[in-house]
């Protein structure tokens, strides 16, 4: 038996119920199950707007905030140093590291200096994107630095068109239980469902939609400033 959740009318995801027997299914609980999920589902959605809601006049006011020193300030750099800690909270991220022409200002959870120089001139040499992120990048690339990274997923801007200046987000390790379902066909013909669980390290949480979309905001009013 599975149930098909949907939010703000797009498909999210799937409830699934199974038995390794045979069994009849009681409809009236069927349906039952079909309103309690349609009713969890209603309430996760009211918390996602008000969320959002919540966000947004954040986010109006991150930018007030951000012009009015980029407009004080002759240097971008300076303006947004004095912003680090509203830079990482609107991505919900635990550390901001910048890098402005050898220059190394850090807020929060971010690499050491050695290591964060390390980490440019990996990103400067595999990737000339204005909008880098990865929230894997621990598990695909610890292999190319000398130390373990302290961070498991980052998220970086490149501001201008020279290699010179970036602002790099990080997010620490967010270790999570992966269930995988396999059908799997056994030697008497017969099919058999396998479900396990995988613990999945050297990642963090995803970066969404909202947070890129600030990013790309941020960019946007620092080249108007």
């Amino acid at each position: 038996v599975f149930f098909r959740i949907c939010i703000d009318d797009d498909f999210w995801g799937l409830v699934v119920a199974q038995h390794n027997e045979k069994r009849v299914v009681d409809l009236q609980q069927r349906k039952l199950c079909t309103f309690a999920i349609q009713a969890a589902t209603s309430k996760y959605e009211s918390h996602v707007k008000q969320n959002l809601l919540e966000r947004t006049e954040l986010l109006k006011l991150a930018e007030e905030e951000l012009k009015k020193s980029l407009s004080e300030n002759k240097m971008v750099n300076c303006a947004l140093i004095q912003h680090m800690d509203i830079l990482t909270q609107l991505v919900d991220a635990d550390g901001l590291a910048i890098f402005n022409q050898g220059d190394v200002f850090s807020y929060g959870q971010s690499p050491p200096k050695a290591q964060f120089y390390e980490l440019i001139q990996f990103l400067q040499k595999h990737t000339d994107k204005a909008l880098f992120k990865d929230y894997n990048f621990r598990l695909n690339h610890q292999e190319n630095f000398k130390e373990k990274l302290g961070f498991a997923g980052l998220m970086y801007l490149k501001v201008g068109l020279e290699n010179d200046y970036y602002i790099v987000w990080f997010r620490r390790e967010n270790s999570s239980q992966v269930m995988q379902m396999e059908l799997k066909e056994e030697q008497d013909g017969k099919k058999q469902l396998k479900i396990w669980e995988d613990t999945r390290y050297d990642v963090a949480k995803p970066w969404n939609d909202a947070e890129i979309n600030f990013v790309l905001r941020l960019n946007q009013i620092i080249k108007e400033s």
